[in-house]
Parts: structure tokens; sequence; C-alpha cells
């Protein structure tokens, strides 16, 4: 097990390590290319031992180690699987928290088998847990047709947004009406799952947007989990909801391209050339939707991303 870092940084943003060594593992790199871009990381975002003798511990690392401390007595009581269940439970208006990160990190935690990661994990989601409460009256069984109808009332507007950080955009958004009058609640049927995966996937490949990327790998989370999750077409629901509106945040849109379908091989492999932990844990979660759906939009934006790297060298 690695050092007890502190799960955030530079005041609150979220500490990637974790997610991205399993990631890396996950896409076949060695142990040694998973070390040097540790150790890289770990002094490019200035990550805190929490364990360190002189380390000066904030309100919030307290609260998290706390909560660490009750998951790893609870997972020394209990199985992972009721522990998974019990903590999942009636959580799924908090599913956005930390910009799904604390989602994300639970579901990396719980493939790794990693009961130690896991209790962190466990942990920090439960410090950072903020339920989000957003109100939609109008129901779509087409929700291809409604979420491009939606984005394109947004196009429309202007928005000048008072505060750049995502939960202040998200804030300005729920408030808009001529927006939310657009925002719909999805029917969820026999392949909601996938056309919403689907949907996702398009609009990353149409705007690259920063937030648009983490409703994506957020949502790979939520079905890594679903084993855990009771009533998951109600979880389908509110994360539709809230992928939505933090799609909203932006109007970039960018030239449609053609892009020819790879071999996994060949992309996994240019895959291995990857520096950004964001571009890591978005390539994962593409393989690992490849593998559930078979859709090749997948593919493509796998290759979009490995593309960046080409001629960069491998290890």
């Amino acid at each position: 097990m690695t050092k007890h870092y502190s799960p955030v940084h530079h005041g609150g943003l979220t500490n990637h390590l974790p997610m991205y060594q399993q990631a890396l593992k996950a896409l076949n790199s060695s142990d040694n290319l998973i070390l040097e871009r540790s150790e890289t990381y770990i002094k490019r975002v200035e990550l805190k031992d929490l364990e360190a003798i002189n380390a000066r511990l904030t309100d919030f690392e307290k609260a998290y180690l706390t909560e660490v401390s009750n998951y790893r007595a609870l997972l020394a009581d209990k199985s992972v699987e009721e522990v998974l269940k019990e903590f999942l439970l009636g959580k799924e208006a908090a599913m956005a928290s930390g910009l799904f990160h604390g989602m994300i990190r639970l579901a990396f935690a719980a493939k790794s088998g990693d009961i130690e990661e896991l209790a962190r994990a466990l942990g920090y989601f439960e410090a950072i847990a903020e339920p989000m409460t957003i109100e939609c009256g109008n129901v779509t069984s087409e929700p291809k047709e409604s979420w491009n109808r939606l984005m394109a009332q947004r196009m429309t507007m202007a928005i000048d947004f008072t505060d750049l950080a995502i939960t202040g955009k998200v804030a300005q958004i729920l408030e808009n009406r001529d927006l939310m009058d657009f925002v719909t609640e999805i029917e969820v049927v026999e392949d909601t799952e996938k056309r919403m995966a689907f949907i996702f996937a398009n609009w990353y490949m149409k705007t690259r947007d920063f937030y648009v990327l983490h409703v994506l790998t957020g949502y790979q989370a939520l079905v890594a989990l679903k084993p855990y999750i009771g009533h998951f077409d109600q979880w389908l629901k509110a994360y539709w909801e809230m992928a939505q509106i933090f799609s909203l945040s932006t109007t970039e849109r960018l030239p449609i391209i053609k892009i020819s379908v790879s071999p996994w091989d060949e992309v996994m492999t240019e895959a291995k050339a990857m520096t950004d932990v964001h571009d890591v844990k978005l390539f994962y979660a593409c393989r690992d939707f490849y593998e559930r759906y078979e859709l090749k939009i997948f593919n493509k934006v796998a290759h979009i991303l490995s593309h960046k790297y080409w001629g960069r060298g491998h290890h």
C-alpha cells in the first residue's frame, strides 16, 4: 500500500493518484512505468503525506481520517459486499460530489480488492458527499432527441457565469428556468444504460469538454458499482439528470472528424504513452465500456486520446 496521501490538494482538488495507478495497471502498464508516473504526479501536485510527523492537517483531512478509521473497522467486521451495499443505499443524490470523484475513486477501489484503499475511498466519498436536487417535469422516452434539444437551447443562450468553479456554474444553471425547462427525466427501459453511455460519449466527441469527460468517467464508475446498488433504475434516472446539468457548462463544439476504428491492441500500445491523469482514466473507461456494450464510439474516443501522444515513445 502506498503512503497515506491526502485525498485532496491545493484547497480541495481531488488527488487522482489511486485512480491513476489502478487505471495504468488495468491498461497493462509496467510496474516501473506506474512508479515513474506516480512519483511525477506526487511531486507535481505536491501531495501531502497525512502520516508524516510534521503534517499539518486541515479540518477536512481530520474528518476524512475519522471516516477512514470507521470504515476500516467496518470492513474488518463485514464483507466488502455488505459494506458497499450499505454505503451506497440512498446515496444516488450525492453521485456528483467532488465532480463525481467520490464515486469514481470508490469504483476503482472496489475493483482493486485492496481493503485499505477501499476504506480510504469510502472515507473520501463520505467526507465530500453532498446531495444534489434537480427538479424537472418532463419525462423522455427518447433520450438522444431530448439531449439534443437541451443542448440546442443552450447554444441560443449566453450565460455570464459569475463563478468559474463548476459548483458555481451548476448552481447558476439550476436557477435558469430557460434551461431547466428543457432538462428531462429519463424513462428507463431495457437498453437505457447502453443508450446513455453512447449519448455521453457522443457528446464528448463533439465537445472534448473537461466536465463532459467527468460525466463519462463518472458514468463508468456508476455502471461498475451496479452489483452493489439496489434499485439501479433510480440511479440511472438521477445520473441522467446530473449529466445534463454538468454538460451545460460549455457551448464549445468541435468540427466533426472521421475516425476509423482501430484494433484495440494497437490503440492500447499507443495508450502507454499517456501522461495526463484524466486521459488515462477516460481511456480506461472507454475500454471498459467497449467490453460491456461493444459500441464502436468508445474505440473512437480512445483513438482520439491516444492520438494526442503519437511520437512520444512508449514504455
